[in-house]
């Protein structure tokens, strides 16, 4: 394959920077601007770097990596040097004289797609949790236990058209496919896309958010203020409620009317993963669903008396926030995969597809419909799909990877 390379830490200032190398001629080209040589591989080194006629600039640990030991699968030299993007454009300015091509977005992450290093789901999901989330898992191993039941099924299926008077019956097979259908949508049910989960603190004007956002991060983000609509515009800020990492969101006054649900708001509403609405008077938005938790809030002061169903908390003095915390995390649950919005969009066509094929009335028809989810299955991981999918997922990825 031919030799890539690129910079795989980001372009800003730092302690390190980080030059990959990956290809037929990564060890041949590393050593034209390693003087003393490579390690040996699976080995790091400590290593002078030089250009071609000598003259040292820099030095830093070298990893030699040797096909098919490595993460693209092929040779790979990584060289870890001081921060300077000065020293590190050098260093890249030198490997593209010396043969090597600049690497494009995802490139690294490809080669170890078609060289079986790992699945796409994977890739996809590493690529996607450089941003946090508290889910770790992948979705490969599940993704190939419903792609087995599905082989079963469909196997099941052509027997019995082949073959109707030796084949079992056709209940059990609607039975197997209706417990995959249970898989899938207890799979998608427990994915969360990468990423932070989103509290949004929402309600009219005076409600006491920004008391409560400011009491919650433990210092004082937003100016509160007695006038009405002293907060103008969201304002996000990242913390931990209970041990657990959100992005929490301040915002102006609302109504609890329902075109304020579907007014502007709605598109951060529709992001949003738990929506705290404040009200000391207790008035319940029309258009609360399922994660609105309803808080009546300034429980301190007086003229309001406790409303059943309302949570009573002061965001001044903290009355009744630790219980907030622990609603708030219930309606946040703990999904334990992440998947990208691409994954999660095909699995929801995955559900559709398998409910049409249960509705199906012939053998026949059930078969071509589950042949098409096994398609969107291997989709899924990457298997089959055609090279321009490939490029397009993997564009998305940064330089480096």
């Amino acid at each position: 394959m031919e030799t890539i390379f690129a910079q795989a830490t980001a372009p800003v200032p730092q302690a390190v920077g980080i030059i990959r190398i990956s290809g037929d001629n990564a060890f041949a080209i590393a050593e034209k601007i390693i003087p003393a040589g490579l390690p040996d591989a699976g080995k790091f080194g400590f290593r002078d770097v030089a250009s071609e006629d000598g003259e040292k600039f820099d030095s830093g640990v070298v990893l030699v990596f040797k096909s098919p030991n490595s993460f693209t699968g092929e040779d790979v030299v990584e060289i870890q040097v001081h921060g300077s993007q000065a020293v590190i454009n050098k260093i890249l300015f030198m490997l593209g004289k010396l043969g090597a091509r600049q690497a494009k977005p995802g490139e690294f992450s490809m080669r170890a797609f078609m060289n079986g290093k790992a699945g796409l789901a994977d890739l996809e999901l590493a690529n996607a949790l450089t941003s946090s989330t508290d889910a770790s898992k992948g979705l490969r191993p599940q993704l190939e236990e419903i792609r087995n039941d599905l082989l079963f099924i469909i196997s099941s299926l052509e027997a019995s058209i082949s073959f109707p008077n030796d084949v079992g019956d056709e209940d059990s097979i609607k039975k197997q496919t209706t417990n995959l259908l249970f898989k899938i949508k207890s799979l998608l049910g427990s994915c969360s896309k990468p990423g932070l989960p989103r509290v949004v603190l929402a309600g009219p004007q005076n409600a006491g958010k920004s008391t409560l956002f400011n009491f919650i991060l433990g210092f004082e983000r937003t100016v509160t203020s007695d006038i009405a609509g002293t907060t103008r515009d969201w304002v996000p800020q990242t913390t931990k409620i209970a041990g657990r990492t959100v992005e929490l969101v301040d915002g102006p006054g609302l109504d609890a009317s329902p075109d304020t649900g579907q007014s502007s708001f709605r598109k951060l509403f529709d992001s949003a993963d738990c929506i705290v609405w404040l009200d000391p008077a207790a008035v319940k938005p029309e258009f609360a669903d399922g994660r609105f938790l309803m808080v009546q809030s300034q429980s301190d002061k007086e003229g309001f008396p406790a409303q059943q169903g309302w949570l009573r908390v002061s965001g001044k003095y903290g009355l009744g926030t630790d219980e907030l915390y622990k609603k708030i995390l219930q309606v946040l649950g703990q999904k334990p995969f992440a998947a990208t919005e691409r994954q999660i969009s095909l699995l929801a066509s995955l559900e559709n597809s398998v409910t049409s094929a249960l509705e199906c009335q012939t053998d026949d028809a059930m078969a071509f419909e589950l042949s098409s989810v096994f398609q969107m299955v291997s989709e899924l991981d990457g298997i089959g799909a055609s090279q321009e999918v490939l490029e397009s997922i993997f564009s998305s990825f940064c330089i480096g990877k």
